[in-house]
């Protein structure tokens, strides 16, 4: 590896564009599962980060599981992860401020 990292994006096109320019980035639209998981194994971490909100508090673990079934390290918030067991185990929780 040559010390250079790239971001891939799948769905959230906003994140995409407010990444800043010159960074090597990919965007994908929203994939089928089979080519989710072939674009989420190329990776060697994932950020999942949910805002606490009401909305966010709906959502199921399934991101968390599926970086853990490729092979992939997640970072995540406490909203939703958190509560997955073993999560502590196979990632790295992040602390999120407050807006």
């Amino acid at each position: 590896m040559d010390g250079k990292f790239e971001f891939l994006v799948v769905h959230d096109r906003q994140i995409f564009d407010d990444l800043l320019e010159g960074l090597a980035k990919e965007f994908h639209p929203t994939l089928v599962p089979n080519e989710y998981l072939k674009v989420l194994g190329t990776c060697d971490v994932a950020l999942l980060l949910l805002r606490d909100t009401p909305f966010n508090h709906l959502k199921s673990d399934i991101k968390l599981i599926e970086c853990c079934a490729t092979g992939v390290v997640p970072m995540f918030s406490n909203v939703v992860y958190s509560e997955t067991a073993g999560a502590e185990h196979c990632g790295v929780l992040l602390s999120l401020g407050q807006d």
